[in-house]
């Protein structure tokens, strides 16, 4: 590292980077998944510490994950910027080999209960606002491709809604009805969309209006369904993966067929009135505007747990978003601004990775500022590169 780039990581660093002050750490939150999660391998070193800071006395621990070789070191930097000749080496671990951990990007809601028979009659119902489009998304499905298929809210690679509603068992190709062209979805719009299923007969419903139907090719209802149920997110051979770039609001399941005119008012409503009534399966208002929990008011206790944060306080299809930016408007106060939660294929809380250093702090050891010091070759040249905590 140049004295340059050393001044300037400093800086950047600040007195943040101070690991024996007198706060205790904070290990980092939400560190488990109850449904195993699409992973993805990301080259080069990295590497975080899961403590703020450390009082003397405590333990550091480090989180590394490197495609080459390594040497790890504690620092306590010396008093020149654009120096390494005073910086102290409190502890100098052994050599390390190569160990990439993945990390388990995107967000979505994973939900307790999911169904576990298929019903005679079915809807679901979602507004939902797409970012992106380009491959398969599913917004609400209960799926394991290829061999758990229960059903599938879909966004095909052109932006077209499609239903899966299947057996249970393996991934059947005469199954899925795509609403083609007619049911092209616009990015950034809200759209209101149902999919039901009355006997044999299958149906997609596009902003109130009818724009595909087909034969539900599984039998007439009542098989085994066991897939995990998610929001903003499908799953593929035990991994939540297919995850869904854009918001969604009032999400509800059915165990009927809604009618015309039921799907009419409930478009006419804008995602403020949650379902009520028999045959409500699930229904989540997403109204909580905090934290990794969504309730089903439906009473099924199909509660949801949010992976990797997702975003709210977006207000849902009703919003007007053209307020005054400096006026006095409250968001609390307004009756039609609605729900929304906001998920990103690229959203990450927490990496997750296993604890590769540890290492204890001497209760002698003065204040200063500390940190993790990696070094590793990048071609011919000697890379360096610093952790703070």
């Amino acid at each position: 590292m140049s004295p340059s780039n050393r001044r300037r990581f400093l800086q950047q660093a600040a007195v943040g980077a101070s690991a024996v002050a007198l706060t205790p750490g904070l290990m980092a939150a939400n560190r488990h998944r109850t449904v195993p999660h699409r992973e993805q391998r990301v080259p080069g070193v990295h590497a975080y510490a899961l403590s703020e800071s450390v009082a003397a006395g405590g333990t550091l621990e480090f989180c590394v994950s490197a495609d080459r070789p390594y040497d790890f070191a504690i620092i306590q930097l010396g008093e020149d910027p654009d120096s390494t000749n005073k910086d102290k080496i409190l502890h100098q671990f052994a050599r390390q080999p190569h160990r990439v951990q993945p990390i388990h990007p995107g967000s979505c809601v994973t939900l307790e209960r999911g169904m576990d028979r298929a019903p005679e009659e079915f809807t679901v119902e979602c507004w939902l606002r797409p970012f992106a489009f380009g491959r398969w998304q599913d917004v609400v499905c209960q799926m394991n491709y290829p061999v758990n298929c229960d059903f599938a809210l879909a966004i095909s690679p052109e932006g077209h809604v499609a239903f899966y509603l299947g057996d249970g068992g393996k991934f059947d190709n005469r199954w899925p009805l795509n609403a083609g062209a007619a049911g092209q979805l616009s990015k950034l719009r809200w759209h209101h969309i149902v999919l039901t299923r009355a006997g044999a007969r299958t149906a997609i419903w596009l902003d109130g209006k009818q724009v595909a139907s087909g034969t539900a090719y599984a039998e007439s209802g009542g098989q085994s369904w066991n897939a995990p149920l998610r929001l903003g997110a499908g799953g593929t051979e035990g991994r939540t993966d297919d995850l869904f770039d854009g918001d969604i609001a009032m999400p509800v399941l059915y165990s009927r067929a809604l009618t015309a005119t039921e799907i009419a008012r409930r478009f006419a409503q804008r995602g403020l009135e949650p379902a009520t009534g028999d045959g409500v399966l699930g229904c989540w208002p997403l109204t909580e505007e905090r934290g990794d929990r969504i309730r089903d008011v439906s009473g099924n206790r199909r509660h949801g747990r949010i992976v990797n944060h997702a975003t709210w306080m977006i207000g849902g299809p009703s919003f007007d978003p053209e307020v005054a930016r400096f006026g006095d408007y409250d968001p609390a106060t307004d009756p039609k601004r609605g729900h929304g939660l906001r998920f990103a294929s690229d959203d990450l809380y927490d990496c997750g990775w296993d604890v590769t250093h540890r290492w204890r702090v001497p209760g002698d050891t003065k204040p200063g500022i500390h940190v993790g010091r990696l070094r590793f070759m990048e071609g011919d040249e000697l890379h360096v590169q610093y952790v703070t905590f």
